[in-house]
């Protein structure tokens, strides 16, 4: 354990550097978990945007109506000047008197389907100070009771404002009253009788203009669309924000179960030269099925010539071509590099000894059994039956033929054959041995194996050993960091022989060679 933690570490201080005209491996790595994680991200944002809208669609709708009053400061104080900051600190007394509890409660009385909470809740005020103007909204399921408490809340407002102030000056009238009574009886002189009956006078015109600074500028108009929800505008914001989230959730998860960001690195962590990478093939628009074709040949040809090279066909050469996992795409190598074999002239077998999940008989059209397990359970236990091993193997050959054929090679194909119920203990049996013993009887250079994965079962283990060499197949998008550590591990543990990596799903553009051949 502790071994495989100083790996670990060692693995990620060296995917940290960089290298002459490389990206750096921090962002690459974290748009390669973007795009592993792609089919997650769409289908989140789409569920989350889909959440919103829906929901948008189906609440109630509330319509929002205001009112505006204006603030005339000069007819305020018609006498003096009047600083700013006097006028925002009277414009924000008015605020806050907007939503008292005496207004509210006039309002209801007006109003019968309203009490003081439910206005509470349904009435707000602000203020633009830049403008003396004060904005009364008010919001309801019902765009005209909308409109109508805004307007409602204004007018009462103002008769309350006009009646406070006309009480006030009222109030200061009579005083002044009491005490010119209160002069007169004391015999003061005629100015100072002048003086309060000026100041009088003055103060009954200003009750009969009470309240003329505050003035309804505008009546609440009854709204046309409902002010929320709003589908298109909550969309738009969940798709955003549910993009953000599902972005973070992927860089997250790529944390969590930190991944291989290239073959370089996998190359470096393995101990194993990457001796090719084979790119997804998918069609895309307005590229010619014959160039993706070239494409997929010229990495599988570059493969066949790597084997070739560091296993020449001096004798019968098994290779098995296996993954650390299922769903890299060893199948789809091993088919090619048959294939490409067959090509330049080199006679080959391919046998699936994937019982588990076998795909090789779909890649040539062929029936499932007979196959392998039929091959091996003729054998018996230990292979003892060779001859109705080699039978077997001889109806197998002959049912499966592909006929692939080059101008000087065929391709023989051995799919998985019938169903068994233990694959693990058919492989081990020691048939296995016997099976590569009449083979290697008959005319191939080389023999394919189409091996189970290595990690979870013991499946691959033995015909590993049994190879002359073991082809890895690694997909970048899917390899896990731990679970290349643990494959090292086994290889080494196991004492086999390998021939190299072939890493899918490296970018890297078509050959110019493939692009000149159209």
């Amino acid at each position: 354990m502790t071994e495989r933690a100083e790996s670990s570490e060692s693995f990620g201080r060296g995917s940290g550097s960089r290298e002459p005209g490389d990206q750096p491996i921090e962002m690459r790595r974290h748009l390669d978990a973007l795009r592993r994680e792609r089919v997650f991200i769409a289908l989140f944002v789409a569920v989350m945007t889909a959440v919103a809208v829906t929901a948008s669609l189906v609440l109630p709708k509330t319509y929002r109506a205001k009112a505006t009053i204006v603030y005339d400061a000069s007819a305020a104080n018609p006498l003096g000047t009047t600083d700013v900051a006097t006028v925002e600190r009277t414009l924000e007394t008015f605020n806050r008197l907007l939503g008292t509890p005496d207004v509210l409660d006039r309002v209801a009385v007006q109003m019968p389907n309203e009490t003081r909470g439910s206005l509470s809740s349904k009435v707000s005020s602000s203020v633009d100070p830049s403008a003396n103007i004060i904005s009364i909204t008010a919001f309801d399921r019902d765009p005209a009771e909308a409109a109508s408490i805004a307007t409602t809340v204004a007018k009462v407002f103002l008769e309350r404002q006009q009646e406070a102030e006309r009480a006030r000056l009222a109030n200061a009238r009579q005083t002044l009253v009491a005490q010119l009574g209160r002069v007169r009886a004391l015999g003061a002189n005629a100015e100072t009788v002048r003086a309060l009956q000026e100041r009088i006078s003055a103060l009954s015109v200003e009750e009969v203009n009470a309240g003329s600074e505050l003035q309804l500028a505008q009546e609440a108009e009854v709204p046309s669309a409902a002010y929320s929800p709003r589908p298109v505008r909550n969309g738009v914001l969940a798709f955003f924000a549910s993009i953000f989230l599902a972005v973070l959730v992927a860089l997250g998860r790529d944390r969590l179960v930190p991944r291989v960001g290239s073959q370089r690195e996998l190359s470096r962590l393995m101990g194993f030269p990457v001796l090719v990478n084979v790119p997804f093939v998918r069609r895309r628009l307005g590229v010619r099925r014959s160039l993706v074709r070239a494409v997929a040949n010229d990495a599988y040809q570059t493969l066949q010539a790597s084997v070739r090279f560091q296993l020449p066909p001096t004798t019968q050469r098994v290779v098995l071509v296996t993954s650390a996992v299922a769903g890299e795409g060893k199948t789809t190598v091993a088919t090619g590099l048959a294939r490409a074999l067959a090509r330049v002239g080199q006679k080959s077998l391919v046998v699936c000894a994937d019982l588990r999940f076998p795909t090789l008989h779909q890649h040539f059209d062929l029936d499932r059994a007979p196959g392998l397990v039929d091959i091996l359970a003729a054998g018996g236990i230990g292979g003892r039956s060779r001859d109705t091993m080699r039978a077997a193997l001889r109806r197998t050959l002959a049912s499966s033929a592909t006929g692939f054929e080059s101008a000087v090679s065929k391709l023989d194909v051995i799919p998985s054959g019938s169903r068994t119920s233990d694959p693990a203990e058919l492989l081990f049996s020691g048939a296995v041995d016997a099976f590569f013993e009449i083979v290697a009887e008959l005319p191939y250079h080389y023999v394919i194996v189409d091996g189970p994965p290595m990690l979870g079962i013991a499946d691959s283990h033995l015909i590993a050993q049994r190879a002359d060499g073991v082809l890895l197949v690694s997909r970048l998008d899917q390899v896990q960091l731990e679970d290349s550590i643990e494959l090292r591990d086994l290889l080494e543990r196991l004492e086999v022989d390998h021939v190299g990596l072939v890493v899918v799903g490296a970018r890297r553009a078509a050959s110019s060679y493939a692009y000149a051949m159209q």
